[in-house]
């Protein structure tokens, strides 16, 4: 295992001192005059922490280089010191590899959803003590040689959407651009279950990926539950199986409570007040043809077209003859638009 520079550091520290203590004379009074250095100028500082995330968050700001310490490294190391070591310089290469492929935060979220696909249940357990019993179990080569390394090619061909024949690569760019907009990624699990099943090709790719993005927005608007989204999709993971069809997935089908929470939530009152009012609209304006971008309150707004506080001399008044009536639909879906920074100082 290659030790990080701050191991690295207390390696050649403790060679150095080695080496000057072979030359040291071994006089009772030599001893105690080292004894007497390193007790008045060497400290041990005991810092206690509630958990290993905390603990590895102060590693990091007290790393010598300044390079933050990044959790995908405390997972290599982990996982290579499960590694027989005649094998531990090559897995490290490869990970190294995987790294320069898909960058540090990518790397662990793709660690996350192997776990997925390998259990297909939720887990408690940190992740590097689940995927270190996988290579107990079953030997590092298949976790890292059959589920790791097809699973970061499959992973960057979701990021990139060029995969599926000419006709379905557009419609599964369309689809693979509005899922990456949702807070949560568990969609990534079944999309990378159904590429390593089934393949870029098969014939239902472009349909199983409609229907992925279907359910994943019916799901955020339906239900604020992210455990239930999470085990919803290990269901359909599980549901997964070669030369099926995307349309008998019973895990894709969108159910009649789905549908009723959906509507009412997009129904709501006060539609503008939830999290995820934004991607909504940026969704529908997709849906028409443009994309308004990331509504961030500075290159994009939504705007009210009827006003929060209307004037009371104006038409408004008249339409909407108190208080009450205007609270009662100012924050609805359809009174809310989408505007760029150039259209709104028009």
């Amino acid at each position: 295992l290659i030790p990080s520079e701050a191991e690295q550091i207390i390696l050649d520290n403790r060679n150095r001192l080695r080496s000057l203590l072979k030359t040291f004379t071994k006089t009772a009074q030599d001893w105690r005059s080292l004894a007497g250095f390193l007790l008045n100028n060497c400290y041990l500082v005991v810092e206690r922490v509630d958990d290993q995330d905390e603990a590895w968050s102060m590693l990091a700001l007290e790393e010598s280089t300044g390079l933050p310490f990044h959790s995908s490294e405390r997972l290599k190391n982990s996982l290579i010191s499960a590694v027989p070591r005649a094998h531990q310089e090559q897995i490290n290469r490869q990970w190294e590899h995987w790294q320069s492929q898909l960058g540090s935060d990518d790397l662990t979220r793709l660690m996350h959803h192997v776990r997925s696909l390998l259990f297909e249940r939720r887990s408690n357990q940190p992740l590097e003590q689940d995927l270190i019993k996988r290579i107990s179990s079953d030997g590092h080569e298949e976790l890292f040689d059959r589920h790791i390394s097809p699973n970061v090619e499959n992973y960057l061909a979701l990021k990139t959407g060029g995969f599926g024949n000419w006709r379905h690569r557009t419609p599964i760019k369309h689809a693979l651009t509005s899922l990456r907009w949702l807070e949560r990624d568990f969609w990534v699990a079944p999309a990378l279950k159904w590429l390593g099943t089934n393949g870029a090709q098969h014939p239902d790719t472009a349909t199983f990926f409609s229907l992925l993005e279907r359910l994943s927005w019916l799901l955020r608007i339906s239900s604020n539950d992210p455990v239930q989204h999470e085990r919803h999709f290990l269901r359909l993971c599980r549901e997964i199986a070669p030369g099926c069809s995307a349309t008998e997935i019973p895990a894709l089908t969108i159910t009649d409570q789905m549908c009723a929470e959906a509507t009412s939530n997009l129904m709501s009152r006060t539609f503008f007040e939830k999290k995820y009012s934004r991607l909504i609209l940026r969704r529908i304006g997709l849906a028409l043809g443009s994309d308004p971008g990331e509504i961030d309150g500075i290159n994009a707004t939504v705007e009210h077209v009827l006003p929060r506080r209307p004037d009371k001399e104006s038409c408004w008044c008249e339409k909407f003859k108190s208080k009450n009536a205007v609270k009662n639909n100012v924050h609805r879906l359809g009174n809310l638009a989408v505007l760029s920074l150039k259209d709104n100082q028009k």
